[in-house]
């Protein structure tokens, strides 16, 4: 089973958001990697609500109307669709 077809818990898609979308210390960083950095910063001190509402932003940027529809936020429509669903995972009661 893939891992984007089974449920994941808040903290497999917390890894793989870090993992996978956050960047490298090498280079400029995107607004959505900021903000996703931020969430991080923001779960590892306890503000759960900064968390949050850091990663409604970003799911405000993935869903905007502006974005270029071949390559999203992320690079690709597919790496978008993934990002998605770890956020809903992390947005999720």
């Amino acid at each position: 089973v893939a891992t984007d077809e089974r449920s994941v818990s808040k903290t497999e898609a917390r890894q793989s958001v870090m993992r996978n979308f956050v960047g490298g210390d090498k280079g400029p960083i995107k607004p959505y990697q900021q903000l996703l950095r931020d969430a991080g910063l923001a779960q590892s001190r306890g503000d759960f609500k900064s968390e949050r509402d850091a990663y409604r932003r970003v799911l405000r940027l993935l869903n905007s109307e502006d974005k270029n529809p071949f390559t999203g936020i992320t690079g690709t429509a597919e790496d978008d669709d993934r990002l998605k669903k770890h956020l809903a995972v992390l947005l999720g009661r």
